[in-house]
Protein backbone atom coordinates (compact mmCIF):
# COMPACT_ATOMS: atom_id res chain seq x y z
CA UNK A 1 0.00 0.00 0.00
CA UNK A 2 1.13 3.43 -0.94
CA UNK A 3 0.17 6.53 0.44
CA UNK A 4 0.76 10.34 -0.49
CA UNK A 5 0.51 13.71 0.89
CA UNK A 6 3.98 14.35 1.67
CA UNK A 7 6.69 15.21 -0.61
CA UNK A 8 9.45 13.67 2.13
CA UNK A 9 9.74 10.01 0.53
CA UNK A 10 9.64 8.52 4.10
CA UNK A 11 9.86 4.45 4.37
CA UNK A 12 7.03 4.94 7.55
CA UNK A 13 5.87 1.39 8.19
CA UNK A 14 6.46 -2.68 7.48
CA UNK A 15 4.98 -6.04 8.76
CA UNK A 16 6.51 -9.22 8.18
CA UNK A 17 3.41 -12.14 8.38
CA UNK A 18 0.95 -13.28 6.20
CA UNK A 19 -1.07 -11.37 4.00
CA UNK A 20 -4.25 -11.42 5.54
CA UNK A 21 -6.58 -8.91 7.22
CA UNK A 22 -4.78 -9.55 10.57
CA UNK A 23 -1.21 -8.73 8.71
CA UNK A 24 -3.36 -5.51 7.45
CA UNK A 25 -4.68 -4.42 10.72
CA UNK A 26 -1.12 -4.73 12.09
CA UNK A 27 0.37 -2.92 9.29
CA UNK A 28 -1.98 0.10 8.80
CA UNK A 29 -2.07 0.91 12.63
CA UNK A 30 1.32 1.48 12.72
CA UNK A 31 1.72 4.01 9.91
CA UNK A 32 -1.19 5.58 10.43
CA UNK A 33 -0.17 6.52 14.10
CA UNK A 34 2.45 8.26 12.41
CA UNK A 35 0.96 10.17 10.60
CA UNK A 36 -0.27 13.62 11.57
CA UNK A 37 -3.63 13.71 13.36
CA UNK A 38 -5.20 16.50 11.45
CA UNK A 39 -3.83 14.97 8.00
CA UNK A 40 -5.60 12.26 6.16
CA UNK A 41 -3.53 11.35 3.22
CA UNK A 42 -4.40 9.39 -0.22
CA UNK A 43 -4.34 5.81 -0.40
CA UNK A 44 -3.58 3.93 -3.15
CA UNK A 45 -3.26 -0.26 -3.56
CA UNK A 46 -3.54 -2.90 -5.51
CA UNK A 47 -6.80 -4.88 -5.11
CA UNK A 48 -6.58 -6.70 -1.93
CA UNK A 49 -9.85 -6.06 -0.27
CA UNK A 50 -8.25 -6.55 3.28
CA UNK A 51 -6.64 -2.73 2.71
CA UNK A 52 -10.29 -1.76 2.03
CA UNK A 53 -11.22 -2.86 5.79
CA UNK A 54 -8.21 -2.02 7.53
CA UNK A 55 -8.95 1.55 6.26
CA UNK A 56 -12.51 1.23 7.44
CA UNK A 57 -11.17 0.12 10.67
CA UNK A 58 -8.94 3.21 11.08
CA UNK A 59 -10.68 6.01 9.42
CA UNK A 60 -14.43 5.08 9.91
CA UNK A 61 -17.26 5.22 12.34
CA UNK A 62 -20.75 3.46 12.63
CA UNK A 63 -23.77 5.26 10.89
CA UNK A 64 -27.30 4.21 11.32
CA UNK A 65 -29.95 6.25 8.31
CA UNK A 66 -32.75 7.94 10.60
CA UNK A 67 -35.56 6.07 10.61
CA UNK A 68 -38.51 6.94 8.67
CA UNK A 69 -41.32 6.03 10.40
CA UNK A 70 -41.75 3.60 14.05
CA UNK A 71 -42.69 0.33 11.72
CA UNK A 72 -40.99 -2.27 11.10
CA UNK A 73 -37.88 -3.46 12.29
CA UNK A 74 -34.59 -1.55 13.71
CA UNK A 75 -32.09 -0.47 11.13
CA UNK A 76 -28.38 -1.75 11.14
CA UNK A 77 -25.60 0.34 11.66
CA UNK A 78 -23.15 0.04 8.64
CA UNK A 79 -19.40 1.22 8.89
CA UNK A 80 -18.60 4.09 6.29
CA UNK A 81 -15.89 6.16 5.97
CA UNK A 82 -14.59 9.34 7.11
CA UNK A 83 -15.24 12.41 5.21
CA UNK A 84 -12.03 13.29 3.11
CA UNK A 85 -10.60 10.00 3.08
CA UNK A 86 -9.77 9.25 -0.54
CA UNK A 87 -8.70 5.81 -1.35
CA UNK A 88 -8.18 4.33 -4.64
CA UNK A 89 -7.38 0.55 -6.00
CA UNK A 90 -5.11 0.20 -9.16
CA UNK A 91 -6.13 -3.35 -10.34
CA UNK A 92 -3.91 -5.69 -13.10
CA UNK A 93 -4.79 -8.36 -15.11
CA UNK A 94 -2.06 -10.48 -16.19
CA UNK A 95 -2.03 -13.31 -18.95
CA UNK A 96 0.88 -15.18 -17.92
CA UNK A 97 3.83 -12.63 -17.70
CA UNK A 98 1.72 -10.01 -20.24
CA UNK A 99 -0.18 -7.36 -18.14
CA UNK A 100 -3.10 -7.07 -20.55
CA UNK A 101 -5.51 -4.06 -18.62
CA UNK A 102 -5.44 -1.70 -15.84
CA UNK A 103 -8.39 -0.86 -14.22
CA UNK A 104 -8.18 2.66 -11.35
CA UNK A 105 -11.35 2.68 -9.40
CA UNK A 106 -12.06 4.81 -6.81
CA UNK A 107 -13.44 2.97 -3.43
CA UNK A 108 -13.50 6.22 -0.74
CA UNK A 109 -13.46 9.73 -2.00
CA UNK A 110 -12.11 10.67 -5.06
CA UNK A 111 -8.31 10.07 -6.17
CA UNK A 112 -6.53 12.20 -8.80
CA UNK A 113 -6.19 9.67 -12.12
CA UNK A 114 -2.51 10.86 -12.41
CA UNK A 115 -1.71 9.93 -8.67
CA UNK A 116 -3.77 6.30 -8.73
CA UNK A 117 -0.68 3.97 -9.25
CA UNK A 118 1.43 2.21 -6.99
CA UNK A 119 4.78 3.15 -8.77
CA UNK A 120 6.27 4.15 -5.13
CA UNK A 121 5.58 0.81 -3.33
CA UNK A 122 6.61 -0.85 -6.40
CA UNK A 123 9.77 1.01 -6.57
CA UNK A 124 10.39 0.43 -3.34
CA UNK A 125 9.57 -3.50 -3.21
CA UNK A 126 12.80 -3.55 -5.84
CA UNK A 127 14.86 -2.18 -3.80
CA UNK A 128 14.21 -4.13 -0.73
CA UNK A 129 14.93 -7.38 -2.83
CA UNK A 130 18.20 -5.23 -4.33
CA UNK A 131 19.51 -4.56 -0.84
CA UNK A 132 18.53 -7.34 1.02
CA UNK A 133 19.10 -11.01 -0.25
CA UNK A 134 16.85 -12.41 2.26
CA UNK A 135 13.97 -11.00 0.61
CA UNK A 136 14.94 -12.05 -2.79
CA UNK A 137 12.16 -14.72 -4.56
CA UNK A 138 15.12 -17.53 -5.28
CA UNK A 139 17.93 -17.45 -2.19
CA UNK A 140 19.87 -19.57 -0.12
CA UNK A 141 19.82 -16.48 2.12
CA UNK A 142 16.27 -16.88 3.14
CA UNK A 143 15.59 -15.84 7.31
CA UNK A 144 15.30 -18.73 9.08
CA UNK A 145 13.71 -16.68 12.24
CA UNK A 146 10.87 -14.79 11.58
CA UNK A 147 12.11 -12.21 14.15
CA UNK A 148 15.42 -11.58 12.09
CA UNK A 149 13.53 -11.17 8.89
CA UNK A 150 11.75 -8.17 10.67
CA UNK A 151 14.64 -6.86 12.44
CA UNK A 152 16.30 -6.61 8.94
CA UNK A 153 13.81 -4.59 7.36
CA UNK A 154 13.75 -2.39 10.36
CA UNK A 155 17.32 -1.77 9.94
CA UNK A 156 16.59 -1.44 5.96
CA UNK A 157 13.80 0.92 6.56
CA UNK A 158 16.34 3.68 9.33
CA UNK A 159 18.65 3.11 6.12
CA UNK A 160 16.71 4.75 3.89
CA UNK A 161 15.07 7.43 5.72
CA UNK A 162 18.19 8.63 7.60
CA UNK A 163 21.55 7.38 5.61
CA UNK A 164 20.50 7.21 1.52
CA UNK A 165 20.66 10.38 -0.52
CA UNK A 166 17.69 10.41 -2.89
CA UNK A 167 18.08 11.51 -6.02
CA UNK A 168 13.78 12.19 -6.53
CA UNK A 169 13.94 14.71 -3.15
CA UNK A 170 14.68 18.32 -4.01
CA UNK A 171 18.28 19.11 -3.37
CA UNK A 172 19.31 21.32 -0.43
CA UNK A 173 22.15 24.54 -1.98
CA UNK A 174 25.08 24.47 0.13
CA UNK A 175 26.11 27.40 -1.17
CA UNK A 176 28.50 28.34 -4.20
CA UNK A 177 25.53 27.13 -6.58
CA UNK A 178 26.77 23.29 -4.79
CA UNK A 179 23.70 21.30 -3.97
CA UNK A 180 23.71 18.62 -1.72
CA UNK A 181 21.36 15.76 -1.68
CA UNK A 182 18.97 15.43 0.89
CA UNK A 183 17.47 12.23 2.72
CA UNK A 184 13.71 11.80 3.49
CA UNK A 185 14.74 12.45 7.15
CA UNK A 186 16.22 15.62 6.18
CA UNK A 187 12.81 16.51 3.76
CA UNK A 188 10.34 15.51 6.85
CA UNK A 189 12.77 18.08 9.42
CA UNK A 190 13.95 15.71 11.93
CA UNK A 191 17.58 15.19 10.75
CA UNK A 192 20.36 18.11 9.59
CA UNK A 193 22.76 16.20 7.32
CA UNK A 194 23.55 12.37 5.91
CA UNK A 195 24.13 10.08 8.82
CA UNK A 196 26.95 7.43 8.40
CA UNK A 197 26.17 4.03 9.66
CA UNK A 198 28.40 5.14 12.45
CA UNK A 199 26.19 7.40 13.34
CA UNK A 200 23.10 5.54 13.41
CA UNK A 201 25.02 2.43 15.60
CA UNK A 202 25.81 4.99 18.06
CA UNK A 203 22.98 6.86 18.55
CA UNK A 204 21.23 6.20 22.13
CA UNK A 205 18.14 6.14 21.08
CA UNK A 206 18.39 3.76 18.23
CA UNK A 207 16.25 1.22 19.80
CA UNK A 208 12.70 4.16 18.84
CA UNK A 209 14.35 5.22 15.86
CA UNK A 210 11.68 3.37 14.24
CA UNK A 211 9.26 5.03 15.33
CA UNK A 212 9.79 7.89 12.13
Amino acid sequence: MDFRGFRHQVFFSSYVGERNIISAGYFGRDMIRKIENSHIPTFTSDGYPAYTEMLLNEYGYRFTKPRRSNIGRNLVAHVVPMTGLNYGQVVKTREGLKLVDVERKDIFGSVDGKHMNTSIVERMNLSIRTCLARFKRKTLSFSKDIEMMRDSIDLFRTVFNFCSGHGSLNRRSCGNGVKQMVTPAMMRGIADDIWTLRRLMEFPYRNYINQL
